[in-house]
């Protein structure tokens, strides 16, 4: 069992380096995204997540030849699947309907080898399509969602070994640590951004756990990107973010832009306008604050 522990400093060192190599590849392919929030708009590597999920394909079949545990099959198709399916998401953008119907269809594929009744199917499939949304939602800023969603594993971590599904708990650690690694990429300057194929599976691993364990009270983990989406739903409905004006930029310095719909970023810089960097801490700090209360809860 100990030398499973070293696996997670394997992950980072892997994904570290092929974080790193992909940017470049990336760039040399011109597949890219415009960083909006820099004065010079600069083009920045887009699906780096691809680098993720290259290093936590083999730790979960390495787990799994290890503890001989299918679920920890389940884990690993939950977040495949919903990888493959962001990066299609970068080639073919889905309309906000389109992406909702799918991740449920996903969900409802990952329910079938949980042994859940239909109605614990169709309850499963609904909380995954959601949790995908939030973690994907909550983002726009350099490092912020690869951020949430380290804090958010660290914590799913802690909790696991607490309750003694130590498996998961191991699997939680592998997770937390690669997101680490691709951090130091994503992290302000960015020079890479993780794309759909990162952001979409933290909360398609993050609720499949979860349910394997039944801990649902976990899910007050996305407490901060639940209040985000609130926030976007009851400003603006079901919108595309695009078609709304970005966050403004003066002398290094964020605004919200006047009259447009709000999310959990935009009423933090309405209360006071600050940097790109001291924004996503923030952020990161009311995540830390959400785990550490709905842990404690829990234990």
């Amino acid at each position: 069992m100990e030398e499973l522990l070293a696996l997670p400093l394997l992950c980072f060192a892997c994904c570290y380096f092929i974080t790193k190599k992909l940017a470049i590849f990336l760039r040399k392919r011109n597949i890219v995204g415009i960083d909006i929030h820099k004065e010079d708009k600069p083009k920045i590597a887009e699906m780096g997540g691809i680098a993720v999920l290259l290093t936590l394909i083999p730790s979960f079949l390495i787990l799994y030849i290890y503890f001989n545990n299918s679920s920890i099959l389940v884990c690993m198709l939950a977040y495949l699947i919903t990888s493959l399916f962001g990066a299609l998401d970068y080639f073919h953008t889905f309309k906000p309907a389109q992406k909702i119907l799918i991740l449920f269809l996903i969900g409802l594929l990952i329910s079938a080898f949980l042994n859940f009744d239909i109605f614990g199917a169709m309850i499963f499939s609904i909380i995954f399509m959601v949790s995908c949304n939030l973690t994907n939602m909550l983002a726009g800023f350099n490092g912020l969602e690869v951020g949430n969603g380290l804090i958010i594993f660290i914590f799913l971590s802690i909790l696991l070994f607490i309750k003694n599904f130590t498996v998961f708990a191991i699997l939680a650690l592998i997770y937390a640590s690669t997101l680490l690694a691709f951090l130091f990429h994503n992290k302000y300057p960015a020079k890479v951004f993780p794309g759909d194929v990162a952001t979409l599976p933290i909360g398609a691993l993050f609720v499949t756990i979860v349910f394997i364990c039944k801990i649902p009270l976990a899910l007050l983990f996305l407490a901060p990107q639940a209040f985000d989406a609130f926030l976007k739903f009851i400003s603006a409905g079901i919108i595309y973010r695009e078609k709304g004006k970005p966050t403004v930029l003066k002398n290094g310095i964020l605004y919200p832009p006047k009259g447009e719909w709000l999310s959990l970023p935009r009423l933090l810089l309405h209360l006071r306008p600050t940097t790109e960097p001291k924004l996503v801490l923030e952020i990161w700090i009311i995540q830390i604050i959400t785990c550490l209360i709905a842990t404690l809860i829990i234990i």
